[in-house]
């Protein structure tokens, strides 16, 4: 005999508003202009076992928070990145309960007046709601190429 489950519950504007604040602090946690950005603020986003992961032509770079920071700070320190701008351009989220999956188009540059992007492509996040919050499981992100264009659909109207 099956018990009656509890339903589910349904998305609601705080979540949503929510899930918005978390994806603008995590740009905002990895774009500076001078000096170091938020490690802070960055690690305060992702669950304990947090990923991030760059997706590369031939092969996947999986990271803790932990190295990714490492891996930045190192380049910061010996000035082959001196400061670093990512901006969200457009997004699809997809949420369902405690879970919630943000597809999100970017723009980076290494200052926010450069007249042309360094890199455009997405960041695919997963979160988990946890009490009133939520918190990043996973950071998983691809950059656009010559030979694989972000589809249409991934980018604001007008924005080729």
């Amino acid at each position: 005999m099956n018990e009656a489950q509890p339903p589910i519950p349904l998305a609601t504007l705080t979540d949503v508003a929510a899930i918005d604040a978390t994806v603008k602090e995590l740009y905002a946690a990895i774009s500076f202009v001078e000096g170091e950005p938020n490690w802070n603020l960055l690690r305060s986003l992702f669950a304990p076992a947090g990923q991030m992961i760059h997706v590369k032509v031939n092969s996947v770079e999986a990271m803790s928070v932990e190295t990714f920071i490492s891996r930045m700070a190192e380049q910061i320190q010996t000035g082959k990145l001196r400061g670093f701008y990512e901006v969200e351009i457009s997004r699809r989220l997809e949420l369902f309960g405690n879970i919630a999956h943000v597809f999100s188009t970017f723009d980076a540059r290494y200052k926010a007046d450069d007249p042309k992007p360094l890199a455009r492509g997405i960041n695919s996040i997963q979160l988990l709601k946890n009490g009133d919050r939520w918190l990043v499981i996973s950071l998983l992100w691809d950059e656009e190429r010559s030979d694989r264009p972000i589809p249409a659909e991934y980018l604001p109207e007008g924005i080729a």
